[in-house]
């Protein structure tokens, strides 16, 4: 379907009093999105073994474990047996629909994006007192306590239950200010005290992981594909929209 014929398809099914409604509210994008897909997801067969493994997975998921369970949540969440399958096929439907869409693209934009798809792990310490943050560093430097113990007793951050350790994550996750800080490390090399935001940080870089062009990151692709030209179509429908609402 053409964005003519999609802002067509909208008019025939809204009238012009609702269409003000979800532009005024902000929810115009979510109604374009849904609307686009559901129009995308005409292409998409599902076979049966996809279906029953979806429905599986779903109960499982949701720790439904008798008929009597499923029937509740939908009526809990206001579901009918006329849209359920749609809701419950709806992440499999839009797997399936960025694979055969953008498959063969899925390489290149992994390529391009591939530094912020490496993985890090590294240790921090953080701490107020800067008098502090360089005894710190210098009892780690010196070997006399591991990074680990000092973290876990005199770190001020959420990384202390996790005796200063982070990851593993993208790199792409990271703070742009540490991940900086972090590129100039050698693996297990301690980087010493700098302020950052309201902290005085000890940085030790554990390891990196290359990223690869697994099956994974193949549907991630995929997705992060179809998620852009989602974007598109509705940035574009928007402005249509928007024009249509200034009419007389």
């Amino acid at each position: 379907m053409s964005d003519d014929e999609l802002i067509v398809k909208i008019t025939n099914y809204l009238d012009k009093k609702a269409i003000k409604f979800l532009v005024d509210n902000n929810i115009m994008n979510s109604f374009l999105r849904e609307f686009i897909l559901d129009d995308l997801f005409k292409s998409i067969k599902i076979d049966s073994n996809k279906r029953n493994e979806a429905f599986k997975n779903f109960l499982i998921n949701k720790n439904l474990k008798s008929k009597d369970d499923f029937e509740n949540y939908k009526i809990k969440n206001g579901w009918n047996n006329n849209n359920i399958e749609s809701i419950i096929l709806k992440p499999l439907k839009i797997k399936s629909l960025a694979e055969k869409l953008f498959e063969d693209q899925a390489e290149s934009r992994f390529l391009a994006r591939r530094k912020d798809l490496d993985l890090i792990v590294y240790s921090i310490i953080r701490s107020k007192n800067k008098q502090l943050a360089f005894e710190l560093f210098l009892r780690i430097e010196s070997n006399e306590y591991s990074f680990s113990e000092l973290a876990y007793e005199h770190s001020e951050g959420t990384e202390k239950i996790t005796n200063g350790m982070i990851g593993p994550l993208y790199t792409s996750q990271v703070n742009p200010v540490l991940m900086n800080r972090l590129r100039t490390l050698k693996k297990k090399e301690l980087l010493e005290p700098f302020k950052f935001e309201d902290w005085w940080v000890i940085l030790k870089l554990e390891n990196e992981i290359p990223s690869d062009f697994t099956n994974t990151i193949k549907q991630q692709m995929c997705i992060e594909l179809l998620d852009d030209l989602l974007s598109k179509k509705i940035e574009a429908n928007i402005l249509t929209i928007n024009d249509y609402l200034l009419r007389d």
